[in-house]
């Protein structure tokens, strides 16, 4: 529990990455959505009284400062000098965002474990009197994107009650399974000439088959691969506490209940010969079950080996034609789209070398920096729109003179923001 609780501390994330997902759900996929009360912008706003750009504009500069902080300089910045964005705005942002040092001291008196790290990711600035310190700027930037979704669920349960709070997870989850099949649609083989599409729907494969069936599937010929989708993240006990019966919990709901529906379905299209209805004209040969997570998993050796033997005590992928399951996060996607775009490497393609490879075991993202490290393979063009756009808000929020630099090339499998 020890290498979990760590695995999920230092989990890392590009930044540039994170500010264009979040904007792409928030804005583009919470237009679309049809199950929160209101537009998840409006939610967020009611929440914080901020707004999404306000928000983002301010998590940037206080965590670019801390980045290009050099030894010779106080560590603590002035929360109000530099910045365009009205007085009352920040304070608003800082009264959500900051903590005082006795509140701090307060809140950690309580947390004598060592990964209780809670009151710093609720409140990842540390206010002291005008000027504010970053506690920790992963947590900083993971809480103006990724943890913007806490403040709602939270403000729908304490303000409407629990069957607003379901509603708003219901809705989150939409707009991540929104996103993810639409970056699955890109990633499917196009026929020459047209004819019938290479990527599949849960109704699709439900005409077909009896019983539960994967989220979406695509047919590259000799092989196949199905999806789930799921939105949950694993729980403070497992995070913070390293509470073994938590994990096995958050393992359940998270993966394994979600593998059951793979297993099956890897299974119907191993079936010769197809029914019908079926989406695949004849069997599949192999089938690469793929689970695209919405929110945090540990994804290591340890919790490998301990999923292996849940899907071996249950008889899932048995079968010589099913390959391994895939645990993928929303920027590991993101990563085997900019390879099909950029590159032209198709997504059995990478799931195969990863499972081939001495890194099948940890995550993918340790694998592409072992495959690709120092290599730029570029980010796919709604990312870069969208992180355009983000910098655009940013740059007019804060008043800064001209655009901010572009991404630059780095040692791992995407390219961080300058």
């Amino acid at each position: 529990m020890e290498m979990i609780a760590n695995n999920l501390f230092n989990e890392k994330d590009d930044p540039g990455d994170l500010l264009a997902r979040h904007r792409l759900l928030w804005t583009h996929y919470g237009e679309q959505t049809t199950k929160a009360r209101r537009r998840p912008v409006d939610l967020l706003q009611e929440a914080t009284d901020l707004t999404l750009d306000d928000i983002t504009a301010l998590g940037f500069a206080y965590s670019a400062g801390i980045l290009h902080h050099q030894p010779d300089q106080p560590i603590a910045m002035h929360a109000f000098t530099g910045i365009a964005i009205d007085p009352p705005v920040i304070e608003r942002f800082l009264a959500r965002f900051a903590i005082t040092a006795d509140e701090l001291a307060d809140q950690l008196r309580d947390c004598a474990l060592p990964w209780q790290m809670l009151p710093i990711q609720d409140r990842p600035l540390l206010r002291l009197g005008d000027n504010i310190l970053v506690l920790d700027e992963r947590y900083l930037r993971a809480r103006v994107t990724e943890g913007l979704y806490w403040l709602v669920h939270d403000h729908e349960r304490d303000q409407y009650g629990d069957k607003a709070r379901i509603q708003w997870t219901q809705a989150y989850a939409d707009m991540v399974e929104r996103r993810v099949k639409d970056q699955l649609q890109r990633l499917a083989p196009v026929i020459l000439g047209g004819g019938d599409s290479t990527y599949f729907t849960e109704d699709d494969l439900g005409r077909a088959f009896p019983g539960k069936v994967a989220d979406a599937g695509l047919d590259f010929g000799a092989s196949s691969v199905l999806v789930e989708i799921v939105s949950a993240t694993a729980s403070v006990p497992t995070r913070e506490q390293g509470n073994v019966e938590a994990f096995r919990h958050d393992a359940e709901r998270i993966v394994v209940k979600k593998a059951r529906q793979l297993s099956a379905s890897a299974l119907n299209l191993l079936t010769d010969p197809q029914p019908v209805q079926s989406p695949l004209t004849v069997p599949a040969k192999e089938v690469f079950p793929v689970a695209i997570r919405g929110g945090q998993f540990p994804v290591n050796p340890i919790t490998r080996r301990y999923l292996d033997e849940c899907f071996a005590a249950e008889g899932l992928f048995q079968s010589p034609g099913i390959r391994p399951l895939s645990l993928l996060d929303m920027e590991e996607l993101e990563a085997c789209e900019a390879l099909h775009c950029n590159r032209h490497v198709t997504l059995p393609t990478v799931l195969a070398e990863w499972h081939a490879s001495d890194y099948r075991e940890a995550s993918l993202r340790s694998f592409l920096v072992l495959r690709y490290g120092g290599e730029y393979i570029g980010r796919t063009p709604d990312l870069e729109a969208a992180l355009r756009e983000t910098t655009d808000v940013i740059t007019e929020r804060l008043g800064y003179p001209r655009h901010l630099p572009g991404p630059k090339a780095q040692s791992g499998p995407q390219a961080v923001p300058d």
